[in-house]
C-alpha cells in the first residue's frame, strides 16, 4: 500500500490502520468473551466468521473515487475486521479447550496447541507464500500493480475466511458448556474479577509482554531484511525471507506441544523465554559489532523466534483457556487476550521508536540495540511466569477442577 500510494499514504494513515485494527480486536475480543459465554462457542465463531468475512471483501473491492477517501474506507473496513479477529480468541480456543478435555490424559496439552497456536502459524506462513506469489505474478514497480496485488490478498483471506466457516457448521458444542446452560448460570465480569483477579493479572502481564515482543518482531521482520539485505531488494525477495524466519516456529511449536504434556505449561514457557532472551543479546552482540550477512540474521532471528513458539507462543493461550470455570471461561479469556493485544499494539509502535532511540536505521545500534531492549523484556516475563504462575495449578483435568473450586466458591457467596 505505501508503494501504491506513496503520497497519500502517509505515516499518519499507517499508522491509523495499525491501531484502528488492534482497537478493533481488543473490542472484539472484550465483547465476544461475554457473547460466547452467554451463547456459545459456536455461535460465537459464527458471528465472528460472518464479520471477517464482509469487512474482509469490502477491503478487496476497488471502489471508485479518490484514493483519500479509499483510505478511509479501508481504515473502517479494518476496524470491523479487528472485531472479528478479536472474537475468535475467546471463541474458538475455548471451544479447543473444552474439546481438547475428551482427549486421553497425557495429550491434552498437545491436542490444544495442535488445534491452535500450529494452525496459526500454519497461517502465517501461507500469508508470506501468498504474498510472494501475488507480487511475483502482479508485478511491483508501478502504483496499479501495488494496488492489484493487496487487494488480491485481501480477497484470498476472504476465501480462506469462508472456507474456515463453512467448516464449523460441523462443530457441536463442549458438554462442559451444555451443562452450564441447563443450569442457567450467568457470571459477571465484576464476579470472574473478584474471584480470580490474581491470575488473571499475572497471565494478562505475560501475555502482554509476549505480544510486546512477538508483535514486533514479526511485523517489523521484513523491514529488518530490507536494511540488512543487498540495497534494492525486491518485494519478492524480502517475503521470502520472511517465509523462511516463519518455518523456524514450526519445530518449535511442535516439539514444544509434546514437551508441554510432559514437563508442563509453566516450565516451557518459563524455558521458551529464558532461551529468547540468550538469543536476543547473541542477535544484538553479534549485530552491533559486524554486520551479519542476511542468511546468518534470518538463521540466529528464526532460532530466537522457534524458542518463543516453544514457550510463550504455545502455553500462554492454554494457561489462560485452562485458568477459569466454564460459565466464566469466554470472559477470562477474552480479558487477558485483550490485554495481550494492548502489548501487541505498543510492541507494534514502539519498535521505530527504539530504532530511532538507538541512532536510527543507518546505524549498528539502530537495529542491535531494539534486540538488548526484547530480550530484557524476554527475562522479565521468564521471571513473572515462573514465581508468579506457582499458584496456578495446571494439569491435565484442570478444566474440571475449575468448575468443582468455582462452584463451591459460588455456594459459600
Amino acid at each position: 500500500m505505501r508503494r501504491a500510494w506513496p503520497e497519500e499514504y502517509t505515516l499518519e494513515k499507517q499508522r491509523l490502520l495499525t491501531s484502528i485494527t488492534f482497537a478493533g480486536i481488543v473490542i472484539g475480543q472484550l465483547s465476544f468473551g461475554w457473547i460466547v459465554d452467554k451463547f456459545g462457542r459456536r455461535n460465537g465463531m459464527k458471528a465472528s466468521g460472518i464479520i471477517i468475512i464482509i469487512s474482509s471483501l469490502m477491503t478487496a473491492i476497488p471502489f471508485p473515487g479518490p484514493i483519500s477517501r479509499i483510505i478511509d474506507l479501508l481504515v473502517a473496513c479494518r476496524f470491523f475486521t479487528g472485531v472479528g479477529i478479536g472474537g475468535e480468541y475467546p471463541s474458538g480456543s475455548v471451544a479447543c479447550a473444552e474439546a481438547a478435555a475428551l482427549r486421553p490424559e497425557g495429550t491434552r496439552n498437545r491436542w490444544y496447541i495442535f488445534c491452535t497456536n500450529l494452525m496459526v502459524l500454519g497461517g502465517y506462513l501461507i500469508a508470506n507464500a501468498a504474498s510472494t506469489t501475488v507480487v511475483a505474478l502482479t508485478g511491483q514497480h508501478t502504483p496499479s500493480q501495488c494496488s492489484n496485488a493487496f487487494r488480491i490478498l485481501f480477497g484470498i483471506g476472504t476465501i480462506f475466511a469462508l472456507i474456515v466457516f463453512a467448516f464449523r457448521r460441523f462443530v457441536d458444542e463442549g458438554e462442559q458448556y451444555q451443562q452450564v446452560r441447563k443450569d442457567r448460570v450467568e457470571i459477571s465480569y465484576k464476579t470472574v474479577i473478584r474471584y480470580y483477579w490474581r491470575s488473571l493479572a499475572v497471565e494478562s502481564l505475560v501475555w502482554f509482554l509476549w505480544n510486546v515482543t512477538s508483535f514486533s518482531c514479526t511485523i517489523f521482520a521484513p523491514r529488518l531484511i530490507e536494511m540488512i539485505g543487498t540495497p534494492g531488494q525486491s518485494l519478492v525477495q524480502v517475503f521470502g525471507y520472511t517465509a523462511c524466519i516463519s518455518m523456524f516456529h514450526f519445530p518449535g511449536a511442535i516439539g514444544g506441544a509434546f514437551l508441554s504434556d510432559k514437563l508442563g505449561p509453566r516450565v516451557m514457557l518459563a524455558m521458551g523465554s529464558l532461551c529468547q532472551t540468550l538469543m536476543a543479546a547473541l542477535l544484538g552482540a553479534l549485530w552491533a559489532k559486524v554486520e551479519l550477512p542476511a542468511p546468518v540474521f534470518i538463521f540466529i532471528f528464526g532460532i530466537f523466534a522457534m524458542f518463543g513458539e516453544a514457550g510463550a507462543g504455545n502455553n500462554i493461550s492454554l494457561i489462560v483457556s485452562q485458568s477459569a470455570a466454564t460459565p466464566v471461561r469466554g470472559k477470562f479469556y477474552g480479558a487477558a487476550a485483550a490485554c495481550g493485544k494492548v502489548g501487541g499494539f505498543i510492541g507494534t509502535h514502539s519498535f521505530i521508536h527504539l530504532m530511532e532511540a538507538f541512532g536510527g536505521e543507518g546505524s549498528k545500534m539502530g537495529i542491535s540495540g531494539p534486540f538488548f531492549v526484547i530480550g530484557g523484556i524476554t527475562l522479565l516475563n521468564s521471571w513473572v511466569c515462573w514465581f508468579g504462575l506457582r499458584k496456578v495449578k495446571l494439569d491435565q483435568k484442570s478444566l474440571d477442577n475449575r468448575d468443582r473450586e468455582f462452584a463451591m466458591y459460588l455456594e459459600g457467596k
